[in-house]
């Protein structure tokens, strides 16, 4: 096997572990936001599901459209499916845009109205929130131009974005179990730290399949 497929099994492992993760844990706060809404159980002041249960149209416009978001990206990067259903590949990119302009907005605007984890997660979440639909829009101009080489190299600086909300639940996990930091600060510090880690292995790949062996690599998969 060569070293390019080994890296590339590796990242693949990464991504369906944080996309279970991200599925799990909005499948969870999509149940208490909805159990509070049916039987009145509203969560104390202060807690991180309050501000969820007091915006539950903006909480379900983020949650829903953003599982759906990384289930159409994780597609998308699949090489024999995009090239045996090219024109699904084309359906679904249109669909993951759309579904990606609408978690970006949203997103950028929870930072800022439920904002549990205090300044670092509001600027955490602008910062980012407007890189990734700088990167859809990006994605999208390059495709309409037939450049498709940095469209998917776009493609996955978005998704690598879009699936750092699921890096923050083990990051946070690690903050609770080896810290004494205050739950509210370390949420907020794993905004970034989240963001960044993922950037950072989208640009490392990137870089690594724009370059290895002297060629071009096309595709995530």
């Amino acid at each position: 096997m060569k070293r390019v497929d080994i890296y590339r099994t590796i990242l693949w492992v990464g991504v369906l572990v944080m996309l279970l993760t991200l599925l799990v844990s909005s499948f969870i706060r999509l149940a208490r936001v909805t159990n509070s809404i049916n039987y009145g159980n509203i969560p104390p002041n202060g807690t991180i599901d309050i501000g969820y249960v007091e915006n539950p149209i903006l909480t379900f416009l983020h949650i829903l459209p953003g599982c759906f978001f990384i289930l159409s990206g994780a597609w998308q990067f699949i090489r024999p499916m995009r090239n045996r259903l090219i024109h699904v590949h084309q359906l679904n990119g249109r669909i993951y845009i759309i579904l990606g302009l609408i978690i970006g907005v949203t997103g950028i605007a929870m930072g800022i109205n439920l904002g549990f984890g205090g300044s670092a997660e509001t600027s955490a979440s602008i910062v980012f929130g407007l890189f990734f639909l700088y990167a859809l829009i990006k994605a999208y101009w390059h495709i309409i131009k037939k450049q498709f080489i940095l469209h998917r190299e776009w493609m996955i600086r978005a998704y690598s974005i879009g699936l750092a909300v699921a890096t923050i639940r083990p990051l946070t996990g690690l903050f609770f179990t080896f810290t004494d930091v205050p739950f509210h600060t370390f949420f907020g510090i794993s905004f970034w730290i989240a963001f960044i880690v993922n950037a950072s292995i989208a640009e490392i790949w990137i870089n690594y399949t724009r370059n290895s062996s002297g060629k071009k690599i096309k595709s995530l998969s």
